[in-house]
């Protein structure tokens, strides 16, 4: 987990081709100290639940995320219903 500063920020593509910081020249971060987590969903709730990717990366990353870590879900009005089915976790 590495920081993330904006637009000065070095991007390298990761084995998806999603831009990541790159590694040799920032120190990683604890879980814990996130302050903001955009976390991808193809589908949200009203109750916070979310349909992900079937990975479990970020049901895990929130597990260990500190209390005062903001999650933010950004999916269009559309995909956003009433209730999804849902894991405990």
């Amino acid at each position: 987990l590495y920081p993330y500063s904006g637009s000065t920020a070095v991007l390298l593509p990761n084995q998806y081709g999603i831009p990541e910081p790159d590694t040799r020249l920032y120190q990683p971060v604890q879980t814990s100290q996130v302050e903001i987590l955009l976390v991808p969903a193809l589908m949200a709730d009203h109750h916070g639940h979310r349909l992900g990717y079937g990975k479990g990366y970020y049901d895990r990353f929130i597990q260990d995320a500190g209390t005062q870590t903001h999650l933010i879900c950004p999916v269009p009005h559309v995909l956003f219903v009433d209730q999804l089915p849902n894991d405990p976790w």
